[in-house]
């Protein structure tokens, strides 16, 4: 059974939090721990009585994922400037903090994506071909690019509200005038500003729910509105920069704001308004 890079990558994670503060830690204190992450998931590959995994091609997964770790600056090779290199490491002053928070999912692909597919049954793959490229460039360390592609999936998830929103509104006359302001109008703020102001009419029906009346605001317009000024600075000429931990922190709270994109679509696919 072949060991693929999102596995490793998830395992490994999982168990950096056990050695994090431990003094010059090497890769023999993650093996055992990666090969009890792996026995959970049903994937065999024991810790040999040499050095690694007995899967050759765990070993090379791995030694993959540990320096994507380090690309990231989530791990230091060795211990001290006597010691700079593998098989010793440290969990960096960066790494710490994502370990701490819990929340370290955008340096794991697979489990970003089960997370989102937890809480959107049903994604757009145009969405989540825009999330792949983005998760690609925080790895890599490319954060103007990783700013511009999370903006592209933000916008395409307004894309499918809009629609939404269009094909659920009731009067034919107010129906054409939301199509040319919100979905043929070429500039993305004033497509967003007209689609606030249906929404105003719309969150005072008897039928909008109260809970999704008081996510709105944050969870939807709030994220949105960062990720498309960060992805408006990234992509065009400004001399801005994304920082990493802006990068990370925009794409962890991405999956709420399409959560309650994907809410309200399902509001507007029973509701006439």
């Amino acid at each position: 059974m072949s060991v693929t890079i999102e596995q490793m990558h998830r395992w490994t994670m999982a168990v950096l939090f056990r050695v994090v503060n431990e003094r010059n830690p090497q890769f023999s204190a993650l093996y055992h721990p990666i090969s009890a992450e792996a026995e959970k998931e049903g994937v065999p590959i024991s810790v040999g009585s040499g050095y690694g995994f007995t899967h050759q091609g765990a070993n090379e997964v791995f030694l993959t994922v540990m320096h994507q770790l380090v690309v990231a600056g989530i791990v230091v090779p060795g211990s001290h400037p006597g010691q700079p290199n593998f098989p010793f490491f440290r969990v960096s002053e960066y790494g710490k903090q994502v370990i701490e928070t819990g929340e370290f999912l955008p340096y794991d692909p697979g489990g970003y994506f089960v997370r989102l597919k937890n809480k959107v049954p049903n994604p757009d793959k145009l969405v989540l071909r825009y999330l792949a490229e983005s998760l690609t460039c925080l790895g890599t360390g490319c954060y103007l690019a990783c700013a511009v592609t999370l903006g592209c999936a933000a916008e395409q998830v307004f894309n499918i509200l809009a629609a939404g929103l269009h094909n659920s509104i009731n009067d034919q006359s107010r129906r054409d005038q939301f199509r040319k302001r919100s979905i043929e109008q070429w500039a993305l703020k004033k497509r967003t500003d007209s689609f606030r102001d249906e929404m105003d009419r719309v969150i005072q029906l008897a039928s909008f729910p109260n809970d999704l009346k008081e996510d709105l605001g944050i969870q939807l317009d709030g994220i949105f509105s960062i990720i498309r000024r960060a992805r408006n600075d990234a992509g065009h000429p400004t001399g801005k920069e994304i920082s990493r931990e802006d990068a990370y922190a925009h794409l962890l709270v991405f999956p709420s704001y399409y959560e309650t994109a994907s809410r309200l679509m399902a509001y507007f696919q029973v509701n006439r308004v």
